[in-house]
């Protein structure tokens, strides 16, 4: 059986950490099935977001299918442009199905009735979110990055669950951290990005236009938004990135990305070349900037295009660290060439010999050993953090310059400081 290139990052993941063959791998995420079990209390914008994105990114991870068990249909409480007026159709359209047999994991959004078997409950407060094991009652329930972040929390437990991996039993992010004290804002004061350029459209720049298109923008068309990209999407990226249809191949990134957008409402430019040297932000163009790139190099050249602040999302590439994520803010005062300034490490060396598991060539053995592995889970948590940044630089908040996370683990968050966003254009809640 040839490697199957749309699970060949999560196969990866298997491969590399038991030592299984590619078929091996491949069957046990084929046989990987999920119910999302929608309770009594998910009724509200976090809960609906957290579903929705349950629903995206569960059916990447659990190839085998995601079904929804939802006992009473309701108006669509979600401003992501999925299509549909109601909380069915919008499940039905981003791929939940009817399952044969007894799902392997369940998860649960909203209260559910104590003689369910649940492995994971989504839970919500405010600017925090996560996952656990037991029920957790919810809290405020406006705010859609936590139904997002909630709604990948529980996903990524269950996987991990169905994997015997290390997870805690309560997972915890928060949106808006206050080392410094103070309660952080309620969720309708603060204001959103007006205008925003996004440098990188693979998983963690999709990823950032979903939480984007979630936010409950009075006008969306008076929104800025550059994405910036060169790559095509290929069949690697449709496990990874929460936008990829299956068969969406051979586009731009960017073209895919734009699609959704138009249909948020934003007002969408694109620019299909790769960051350089030479670029300059033009006047009217977009000074705050969400960065996904996958390189360190290009990365550097963020320092000479004029952003004034930029919000630098970076993710893990193995099966040992693919759970990790970080989140650096780069302002005038901190440049990613001082960032960076170390130099770049060799990649680790392959825990396999890939031609003799895998039966590969050594043209096919080095291709493989240089995917990295990701799951959207992650990618999804870390780019809704990205864009609460974001949306705290556009209301004026202190940041931590730089934060560590991951799923498995406690986070490492550093002091909070103000960045100098003089140019940021920001957009009210109110209409």
């Amino acid at each position: 059986m040839a490697l199957t290139p749309e699970l060949s990052r999560l196969a990866k993941m298997l491969i590399d950490a038991e030592g299984i063959t590619h078929e091996e791998a491949e069957t046990r995420l084929r046989s990987m099935t999920l119910e999302i079990v929608v309770g009594r209390d998910a009724h509200s914008v976090a809960g609906h977001n957290a579903i929705l994105t349950a629903v995206a990114v569960g059916a990447k991870s659990f190839v085998g299918g995601v079904a929804v068990k939802l006992v009473e249909d309701t108006k669509l409480l979600s401003t992501l442009p999925v299509g549909t007026t109601t909380l069915r159709a919008a499940i039905v359209s981003l791929g939940a199905i009817a399952l044969d047999a007894p799902a392997l994991a369940t998860i649960a959004i909203g209260e559910v009735d104590a003689g369910i078997a649940i492995d994971a409950h989504a839970w919500w407060d405010g600017w925090k979110a996560g996952s656990s094991s037991q029920p957790i009652a919810q809290g405020a329930d406006d705010n859609p990055l936590t139904g997002v972040v909630a709604g990948a929390a529980a996903v990524a437990q269950a996987f991990a669950n169905l994997r015997n991996a290390k997870y805690p039993s309560v997972s915890a992010f928060d949106l808006w951290p206050q080392r410094t004290g103070g309660e952080p804002p309620a969720f309708g004061s603060v204001y959103f990005p007006g205008s925003l350029w996004l440098l990188g459209l693979g998983n963690l720049g999709q990823a950032a236009i979903w939480s984007l298109s979630a936010l409950p923008y009075p006008d969306p068309s008076e929104v800025k938004l550059v994405l910036q990209d060169a790559d095509r999407i290929s069949a690697e990226n449709w496990s990874t990135s929460v936008l990829v249809r299956s068969g969406q191949y051979g586009e731009y990134k960017t073209a895919l990305s734009e699609v959704w957008g138009k249909a948020k409402g934003f007002d969408v430019r694109r620019v299909d070349r790769w960051l350089d040297e030479h670029q300059r932000v033009q006047e009217n163009e977009p000074t705050l900037a969400i960065c996904g790139f996958d390189s360190i190099e290009a990365r550097k050249h963020i320092d000479t295009c004029g952003f004034d602040v930029v919000v630098d999302a970076g993710l893990g590439r193995t099966h040992t660290d693919f759970d990790l994520f970080r989140v650096t803010i780069f302002d005038r005062n901190y440049s990613p060439a001082a960032h960076f300034d170390d130099p770049i490490k060799a990649p680790a060396p392959s825990p396999h010999d890939y031609e003799a598991l895998l039966g590969l060539d050594k043209c096919g053995a080095a291709l493989f050993q240089g995917i990295a592995v990701a799951a959207p889970f992650v990618s999804s948590i870390a780019a809704a953090i990205a864009v609460a940044r974001a949306i705290a630089i556009s209301s004026g908040a202190k940041v931590p310059r730089n934060e560590k996370r991951r799923l498995s683990a406690e986070s490492r968050i550093a002091p909070e400081f103000l960045p100098i966003a003089r140019g940021i254009i920001r957009v009210s809640q109110q209409p």
